[in-house]
C-alpha cells in the first residue's frame, strides 16, 4: 500500500526514467516525443529539472510540474501533429523547439535535476544493437523495465515499441 504523506521529492535519477524515445516518426512528421515515468511511491516535483542536450525543455515552464508515484508525460515537438496522430487528452507536459528536435542519426540526450545534477545522460543510435524498428519505420524506442532503472545507454535495454505508432493506411 502506498501512503502518500503529502511530502514531494524533487525530481533525481532515483525516482525519474526516460521511458520512451519516439526520435524518427514515418516520413519525418512533427510527431516527435519523449515519455518519462516516475519511479519509486512518492510524488515528485519536476520544478528545476530540464533537458539540456538532445531536446531543450524546462519543466518550470510545463503543464505539468508533479508526478504521482506509476505516472508517465510526454515531452513532444509538435503538440498539434502529436495530437492529430494519437488524440487528444495526453499528458503533455510541453513542446520542445523543433530547432532541438531529436536527431534521425542517433543524438545524445541529457535530463538534469534542479540543482544541475545528472538523471540521465545517454546516447541513443539507430543501427543494431539498437532496435533499427525505431529509425522511420513506425516503432519507439522503449525502455524495458525503467522501475529497475536500467542503464540507458546500453542499446540492449530497450526494446521497439509494441505498438506500431504509424496508422495502416486505409483498404
Amino acid at each position: 500500500t502506498i501512503t502518500n504523506t503529502g511530502a514531494v521529492d524533487p525530481a533525481a535519477a532515483t525516482n525519474l526514467a526516460i521511458s520512451e524515445i519516439h526520435y524518427h516518426p514515418v516520413d519525418g512528421v512533427a510527431e516527435e516525443f519523449i515519455e518519462l515515468v516516475k519511479i519509486g511511491t512518492r510524488p515528485i516535483d519536476l520544478t528545476g529539472a530540464r533537458f539540456a542536450a538532445g531536446v531543450q525543455f524546462d519543466f518550470s515552464t510545463g503543464s505539468i510540474t508533479t508526478l504521482e508515484p506509476g505516472a508517465r508525460l510526454l515531452l513532444v515537438e509538435n503538440r498539434t501533429a502529436f495530437e492529430a496522430r494519437y488524440g487528444a487528452g495526453k499528458p503533455i507536459a510541453g513542446t520542445f523547439a523543433a530547432a532541438t528536435r531529436l536527431s534521425n542519426n542517433g543524438d545524445r540526450i541529457t535530463l538534469l535535476d534542479r540543482a544541475g545534477a545528472t538523471i540521465a545522460d545517454f546516447s541513443y543510435g539507430e543501427i543494431l544493437p539498437w532496435p533499427p524498428e525505431a529509425d522511420g519505420l513506425g516503432w519507439s524506442l522503449t525502455l524495458i523495465r525503467p522501475e529497475l532503472r536500467p542503464d540507458p545507454a546500453i542499446a540492449a535495454n530497450w526494446r521497439p515499441s509494441r505498438r506500431f505508432l504509424f496508422p495502416a493506411p486505409p483498404h
